[in-house]
């Protein structure tokens, strides 16, 4: 069983294509599936047009976080029951490239990372988001010695390794998924990074460079805070 964790905020726009697009996916693979939609803040009409949806699509489970991106993927993670959870944003900004690298795996690690830091990934970036990415990742390691080089990318993971990682995190925004990988490295679980292709579709990022770097480096220090300054 398959759960896609759709983290919707202001998704009206969006999420009714994206639920599509999931949904023609994993009947082509044939394989038994949820689509976890978790509304986490909008000021939209997001809550409404997804329990509508839900109303009319049997494998969709609707439900409400707090706002923040880390809030909307622990609460979707916790409540999934797929033998394999994957963590996206509203509008699938990798498409399928994720998921088709991971199930051509012969032996899937427990945590698997679309990753825009890999070196075959087809991103094409402004030299400002650049600059911020790698900034973060010097941060990353010289903070908490995590030498992943996107904690930010679409997470695909074991189902059981997930929601247990999940009721150990707490931090609330963006640095949820580097908290989580953090746990991991912690508890000795691998995790593989693996290419991504942009999707066409994907909508413009709300990401404010400067403000959003600093929160992410508070969080980082949360995070040490937390749960110790070291993976090692």
């Amino acid at each position: 069983m398959i759960s896609y964790v759709v983290a919707a905020h202001n998704s009206v726009g969006v999420i009714e294509d994206t639920v599509a697009r999931i949904c023609e996916k994993l009947r082509s693979l044939e394989t038994i599936f949820e689509i976890v939609i978790v509304e986490n803040g909008s000021t939209d009409n997001t809550y409404e047009t997804v329990k509508s949806m839900a109303a009319e699509t049997r494998e969709i489970v609707v439900c409400v976080s707090e706002k923040g991106l880390g809030n909307a993927f622990r609460t979707g993670i916790l409540l999934s029951k797929g033998d394999l959870v994957v963590a996206t944003a509203d509008d699938l900004p990798f498409g399928f490239s994720d998921l088709d690298y991971v199930l051509g795996l012969g032996q899937r690690p427990d945590i698997t990372i679309g990753s825009k830091a890999h070196s075959d990934s087809k991103v094409q970036r402004n030299p400002k988001r650049t600059i911020a990415s790698l900034g973060l990742r010097l941060m990353r390691f010289l903070v908490l010695r995590i030498k992943i080089g996107d904690t930010q990318g679409t997470f695909l993971m074991n189902g059981a390794v997930a929601r247990q990682l999940a009721k150990e995190c707490s931090q609330g925004g963006y640095v949820f998924t580097t908290e989580l990988s953090f746990l991991a490295i912690r508890h000795g679980i691998q995790i593989l990074e693996v290419p991504v292709a942009l999707s066409d579709e994907v909508r413009p990022s709300t990401v404010r460079i400067v403000r959003d770097s600093i929160k992410m480096i508070r969080g980082m220090l949360e995070i040490r805070r937390t749960h110790g300054k070291s993976v090692q």
